[in-house]
């Protein structure tokens, strides 16, 4: 099984806010799931995130992935 994470422990592991988050799944970029009245963000998720967007950074700065 997956570990889930808060909003808030997302929050800090990507250096942002609760509503960055709020609206990065508002997006479709984070995907999330509701229990009872909290919202969860499957670890997974969050590590595709970065791991997109650590990509997107290398090809708009001409770095090569091996690098990344």
């Amino acid at each position: 099984m997956t570990r889930s994470l808060s909003l808030k422990t997302a929050a800090e592991l990507l250096g942002c806010n609760k509503r960055t988050i709020y609206r990065l799944i508002a997006d479709g970029e984070l995907m999330a799931f509701r229990v009872r009245s909290s919202l969860r963000i499957p670890e997974e998720s969050l590590e595709e995130y970065r791991k997109r967007k650590l990509l997107e950074f290398a090809e708009e700065n001409g770095i090569y992935r091996d690098q990344v």
